[in-house]
């Protein structure tokens, strides 16, 4: 029995059932096509209770194979962006919550966390990212909720959709944050941080990520009652000293230091989990630990273990990025450094009198500086300034990090053009024109571009791309993985250079002399040179890294029962993933599995947390099948191509 899926909308109205767009509910049209071909209205569960159970063929239908166009919301990006870092905080909650209370350590907070996600989830409705700029919230219970989450002057800008959704995220945001500070202060505090006996405070890293990792990690304001000295010193448990660089300090008249911001390394950082690190004053005459992070003497470039960076001193774009591994320089930098803003910006806008007809950082001269050069971490920003637009370009390496990270703030007095206001899928051709677009040339012809969507990964051919989290430029002999913070819409022009859609205006198309955009929108990015041995799992570990960045915690020398170092979770498996590790109500909790790279898998799942068995169940909690066995800590679970998995968690008693 063949299945029809059609999207349907009922008017924009209170009155509004039918409309004359292709989307539109027509009553008249739908009798017809019911009375000439039988047709039978049924939802996707009943379609399958009736008819599932005796499907003889299966079909393979690709994410290439849709014909859409992304509905990009006017200046949404910024919306996609907090969205994807409160939707990273309430995972990074739910997982340390879990772990505090499988612990024992504090009871869950399962119905503030299912409050959070239903605030983040209204963000990202259809309205609040199509219609951001849209004004006429007047529903009592909007005013009632808005009424509810923030001051009177707070509330004063509260009056379009988008604002709404940022209220939303801003509540979300607010109580993930409460319950994962909470879980963590809980499990530090438990912590026996005095047992290696050094340093005068200890710093306990967090690692929300479900995979061990080296990273460089930035500390919370130290501070230091009796003075430290000169310097300071990072060790870790076993007293071995650690690469350190005081990014802010506060001193005595004396030159002792009071307070100071420091970033230092740590590796590797167990996989979902925590490692425990010591602060004491710098010995005199004491060298330093070598790092891998080299600064030129003059110019802008810079290395470490893994990639050669230049920075170009006119425009502040990389113009080469080397992988030492292959030997190879990734972006051509004599087409298009990463990375060149352009676009055109909206002629007609009453502001725009003097703003250029196009603006191109290629041909802009940046004030360009060094921020910060090591020995941890090298940090270059560019400044460009035009009529009616500031950009700013930070491109930061750090010591022992696979990758080179690039921050872009945009500040537009005048909005890009609107082009045709395409917003739809029957709106041909599927392709955006115009807005604010940061754009590199790859140098080498990509074999395949690779991108991913909610639980799956594919290669694309069309030049519209819609990449969730991240698009892979895969060559004949490595490639270049460029991770996003939110910013999905990516095209492929016929010369080889690949766009990235930042910033759009459509709301003077359909009211004009009505305008919505960011004055103030942000941006990043993560460039990762591979080896075509990379997965997808691979890639979207590096997602979770960008995701989740360890958090540091400072906490007394005391004793406490947890040991220094722990990984709570962790998995023995190329192409399997933990997509979500949470408790679930009434003591219960709750682990799930994504199998990412298209092959059958056996996972064993490592659990430092007091479990004897894993039963699977469906996404409501109900048993699906025979229990898992956890003995000494380790359960293996088979996975097949794509399946994900989930399963409660039996406490050990």
């Amino acid at each position: 029995m063949p299945l029809a899926i059609k999207w349907t909308e009922f008017g924009w109205g209170p009155d509004e059932l039918e409309g004359t767009s292709a989307n539109k509910f027509r009553p008249a049209l739908f009798r017809q096509l019911s009375e000439t071909f039988n047709v039978r209205y049924v939802t996707l569960s009943e379609y399958l209770e009736a008819y599932g159970q005796t499907a003889t063929k299966r079909i393979s239908w690709r994410m290439d194979d849709f014909r859409k166009l992304l509905p990009w919301g006017v200046g949404g990006d910024q919306l996609r962006r907090k969205g994807r870092a409160v939707e990273a905080l309430l995972l990074a909650a739910e997982r340390f919550d879990a772990a505090a209370g499988l612990l024992g350590l504090k009871e869950e907070r399962t119905a503030d966390l299912d409050q959070a996600w239903k605030h983040a989830l209204i963000a990202q409705s259809h309205d609040v990212s199509l219609c951001e700029y849209e004004p006429g919230l007047s529903d009592p219970a909007v005013q009632a909720f808005v009424a509810a989450t923030g001051t009177a002057e707070e509330n004063q800008n509260v009056n379009t959709w988008g604002a709404l959704g940022f209220r939303h995220l801003d509540v979300a945001q607010q109580k993930a944050e409460d319950v994962l500070s909470a879980a963590l202060r809980r499990i530090a505090a438990a912590v026996d941080t005095a047992a290696a006996r050094r340093g005068e405070q200890a710093l306990v890293v967090f690692n929300p990520a479900a995979a061990p990792r080296d990273a460089v990690v930035a500390t919370v304001r130290l501070q230091f009652q009796d003075r430290a000295g000169a310097g300071l010193t990072i060790r870790d448990a076993q007293g071995a000293r650690v690469p350190a660089q005081v990014l802010a300090a506060e001193r005595a008249p004396s030159g002792d230091l009071v307070a100071a911001d420091v970033a230092f390394q740590v590796r590797p950082l167990p996989a979902f989990g925590y490692d425990t690190y010591y602060v004491e004053r710098a010995e005199k005459d004491a060298p330093a630990p070598a790092t891998g992070l080299k600064i030129a003497s003059s110019g802008f470039r810079m290395e470490n273990e893994f990639l050669k960076v230049e920075i170009d001193s006119t425009h502040g774009a990389i113009v080469a990025l080397i992988s030492k591994a292959s030997g190879q320089n990734l972006i051509d930098g004599a087409r298009c450094p990463f990375p060149v803003f352009g676009g055109r910006p909206n002629r007609g806008h009453p502001a725009a009198s003097d703003a250029p007809e196009r603006y191109d950082s290629r041909r802009s001269k940046a004030e360009t500086t060094w921020l910060e050069r090591g020995p941890l971490r090298a940090v270059v920003k560019a400044v460009h300034v035009w009529p009616r637009l500031r950009l700013e370009q930070y491109v930061t390496l750090q010591a022992g990090e696979p990758f080179v990270e690039v921050r872009v703030r945009v500040l537009p007095e005048v909005p890009p053009a609107t082009g045709e206001g395409k917003i739809n899928g029957w709106q041909l051709p599927l392709e955006i024109e115009d807005g604010y677009w940061l754009s590199l040339a790859p140098a080498f012809t990509p074999k395949a571009v690779i991108r991913d969507f909610p639980f799956g990964v594919e290669a694309t051919s069309k030049n519209a791309i819609d990449a969730l989290t991240f698009m892979d430029l895969v060559g004949p002999e490595s490639g270049l993985l460029i991770v996003h913070g939110g910013t999905q819409y990516f095209k492929r022009t016929d010369d080889g250079i690949f766009s990235n859609l930042v910033l759009r205006e459509w709301q003077s198309h359909f009211a004009p002399g009505q305008y919505g955009w960011p004055r103030a929108a942000e941006y990043r990015y993560r460039l990762i040179p591979h080896g075509l041995a990379f997965t997808n799992a691979d890639r979207l570990r590096c997602v979770e890294a960008f995701d989740h960045a360890p958090i540091c915690l400072a906490e007394p020398l005391h004793p406490g029962p947890q040991p220094a170092r722990r990984s709570f979770a962790s998995l023995d498996a190329a192409g399997v993933l933990l997509s979500s590790f949470r408790a679930v109500g009434d003591g219960a909790y709750e682990v799930r599995l994504v199998e990412q790279n298209g092959r059958p898998e056996l996972a064993h799942l490592n659990l430092g947390l007091p479990a004897r068995a894993l039963r699977p169940c469906d996404c409501l909690g109900r048993a699906t099948g025979p229990e898992h066995a956890v003995n000494k800590g380790r359960a293996a679970v088979p996975l097949a191509p794509w399946q994900i998995k989930t399963f409660r968690i039996e406490r050990s008693r």
